[in-house]
Protein backbone atom coordinates (compact mmCIF):
# COMPACT_ATOMS: atom_id res chain seq x y z
CA UNK A 1 0.00 0.00 0.00
CA UNK A 2 1.28 3.25 -0.95
CA UNK A 3 2.45 6.03 2.25
CA UNK A 4 1.23 9.37 1.27
CA UNK A 5 3.26 10.87 3.74
CA UNK A 6 6.71 9.07 1.88
CA UNK A 7 9.38 10.83 0.45
CA UNK A 8 8.64 9.64 -3.01
CA UNK A 9 5.40 10.07 -2.99
CA UNK A 10 5.70 13.75 -1.69
CA UNK A 11 7.70 14.95 -4.44
CA UNK A 12 4.51 15.34 -6.42
CA UNK A 13 0.64 15.57 -6.22
CA UNK A 14 -0.84 11.91 -5.91
CA UNK A 15 -3.12 13.34 -8.47
CA UNK A 16 -0.06 14.68 -10.92
CA UNK A 17 0.99 10.75 -10.51
CA UNK A 18 -1.99 9.68 -11.32
CA UNK A 19 -2.25 11.50 -13.96
CA UNK A 20 1.28 10.62 -15.74
CA UNK A 21 -0.03 7.06 -14.89
CA UNK A 22 -2.55 6.63 -16.84
CA UNK A 23 -1.61 8.65 -19.41
CA UNK A 24 1.37 6.23 -19.71
CA UNK A 25 -1.30 3.12 -20.17
CA UNK A 26 -2.94 4.51 -22.59
CA UNK A 27 0.26 5.39 -24.80
CA UNK A 28 0.87 1.80 -24.26
CA UNK A 29 -2.36 0.68 -25.06
CA UNK A 30 -2.04 2.58 -28.54
CA UNK A 31 1.18 1.60 -29.10
CA UNK A 32 -0.03 -2.09 -28.89
CA UNK A 33 -3.24 -1.31 -30.60
CA UNK A 34 -0.68 0.25 -33.51
CA UNK A 35 1.31 -2.84 -33.60
CA UNK A 36 -2.03 -4.59 -34.34
CA UNK A 37 -3.03 -2.59 -37.21
CA UNK A 38 0.42 -3.09 -38.81
CA UNK A 39 -0.16 -7.03 -38.50
CA UNK A 40 -3.26 -6.17 -39.68
CA UNK A 41 -5.12 -7.79 -37.13
CA UNK A 42 -7.96 -5.61 -37.17
CA UNK A 43 -10.27 -7.73 -34.72
CA UNK A 44 -7.26 -6.90 -32.10
CA UNK A 45 -6.77 -3.16 -33.00
CA UNK A 46 -10.82 -2.48 -32.66
CA UNK A 47 -10.68 -4.68 -29.16
CA UNK A 48 -8.39 -2.48 -28.06
CA UNK A 49 -9.83 0.57 -28.85
CA UNK A 50 -13.22 -0.60 -28.04
CA UNK A 51 -12.13 -1.28 -24.40
CA UNK A 52 -10.55 2.23 -24.15
CA UNK A 53 -13.72 3.82 -25.36
CA UNK A 54 -15.44 0.84 -22.21
CA UNK A 55 -13.02 2.77 -19.65
CA UNK A 56 -14.17 6.32 -20.92
CA UNK A 57 -11.49 7.22 -23.08
CA UNK A 58 -11.56 8.44 -26.12
CA UNK A 59 -9.50 7.95 -29.21
CA UNK A 60 -9.36 9.91 -32.26
CA UNK A 61 -6.93 8.48 -35.51
CA UNK A 62 -5.85 11.45 -37.11
CA UNK A 63 -2.70 12.05 -39.84
CA UNK A 64 -0.27 12.42 -36.99
CA UNK A 65 -1.61 9.17 -34.91
CA UNK A 66 -4.33 8.63 -32.80
CA UNK A 67 -5.06 11.68 -29.88
CA UNK A 68 -7.03 10.72 -26.63
CA UNK A 69 -9.25 12.46 -24.37
CA UNK A 70 -11.53 11.77 -21.64
CA UNK A 71 -14.79 11.52 -22.73
CA UNK A 72 -17.23 13.90 -21.06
Amino acid sequence: MPCWTCSAWTRSRPSDRLSDAVGSLVKLALRQRDAARVRRDYATADAIRDGLDEIGIQVEDTPEGPRWELKR
